[in-house]
């Protein structure tokens, strides 16, 4: 039913009609006729129309009857619907073009975005770039720095060492001195004890350049200044002989190298 009024609304309207009419002449003729007293009415027959049969009154063409359309005004549906047609067709392609705009414009943010995103990254890789710059530079800087640190500790510890050694060998020259002077003393000692002093002695000096071993025996002994006085002079060089060996420091003392050939100066104050 639903399908033969799909494809054909108006064969179906006029068949509803015709229903519609039909009963209500039957209605009308019901209620005028007069029914005698004690007489029953007479019987209504009701036949129920089908589908199929409202079909078939559908199908047939004298059922219903088109009615005439005014050219004027099939020509003015027609404008109409041209009308109507090109206001959709129109407003189609401002949808399309608005669309295109749309895409167009999303395209050109993209890129945008892009380009922000593009220029973003190349910021922060010059931002990292000048970051591992500066840590580079702070790097040499504290190794330098740790460089510079350690030569200035190196020459503070070599002046240190330095001035250790100074003080080291300024005891040490003064403790050789000592022992020196102690020794040379000792052997004025025993070679004036040594010495017999001739008569012209007064006032004269005689420097002589004594060879030793370390046992302090006398090897050799030169006049390397004379006091002008050749008895005096003898007389020196026969008291040191006598005075062999002569006193010399003992060897863990590390000095007879000053004494192996010593310049002794003898002599008088008076």
């Amino acid at each position: 039913m639903f399908t033969v009024f799909k494809n054909h609304p108006r064969y179906v309207i006029a068949a509803v009609v015709v229903h519609l009419v039909v009963g209500i002449l039957f209605a009308v003729s019901f209620h005028w006729t007069s029914t005698p007293a004690g007489s029953l009415p007479p019987v209504i027959q009701i036949h129920t129309v089908t589908d199929k049969q409202i079909q078939e009154i559908v199908r047939s063409p004298k059922a219903v009857e088109t009615p005439k359309t005014d050219p004027k005004d099939e020509a003015a549906a027609r404008r109409q619907r041209a009308e109507e047609q090109k206001k959709l067709q129109e407003a189609e392609r401002r949808k399309e073009a608005d669309r295109k705009k749309v895409a167009l414009e999303q395209e050109r943010v993209k890129k945008q975005q892009k380009q922000l995103e593009d220029k973003r990254q190349e910021e922060l890789k010059r931002t990292q770039q000048f970051k591992d710059k500066i840590a580079a530079e702070q790097k040499r800087f504290d190794e330098d720095q740790k460089r510079q640190e350690q030569l200035q500790l190196q020459q503070q510890q070599e002046r240190q060492r330095q001035q250790a050694e100074a003080i080291a060998r300024q005891a040490e020259s003064k403790r050789q001195a000592t022992i020196i002077d102690k020794y040379e003393a000792l052997m004025h000692q025993k070679v004036k004890q040594n010495w017999i002093q001739p008569p012209s002695s007064r006032k004269k000096v005689c420097i002589v350049k004594i060879n030793m071993i370390p046992t302090g025996d006398v090897i050799d002994i030169t006049i390397i200044s004379s006091s002008g006085d050749p008895v005096f002079d003898r007389s020196v060089v026969h008291a040191i002989k006598k005075s062999s060996p002569l006193p010399v420091p003992p060897p863990e003392a590390g000095l007879f190298n000053v004494f192996r050939e010593l310049n002794f100066e003898f002599g008088t104050e008076s």
